[in-house]
């Protein structure tokens, strides 16, 4: 999923989800080549998809003048 060590620290605390609907987080890097340990709330199945979500809402700041 990640490349560099770095990217599984800074994505650490955004939650994990599957297409089944299990939810899940990233506990800690393994090693120097971006490899982690998951933590879902049952098992996983040989054919679900882990995803990670990057979209943030941002509302616009309005200035009245």
């Amino acid at each position: 999923m990640f490349f560099f060590p770095a990217d599984v620290k800074y994505f650490a605390n955004v939650p994990l989800t599957t297409k089944l609907g299990l939810k899940g987080i990233i506990i800690k890097q393994i090693g120097t080549h971006g490899l982690m340990k998951w933590k879902f709330s049952d098992k996983i199945k040989a054919h679900d998809i882990v995803c990670l979500s990057l979209f943030k809402r941002v509302f616009p700041v309005w200035k009245y003048f």
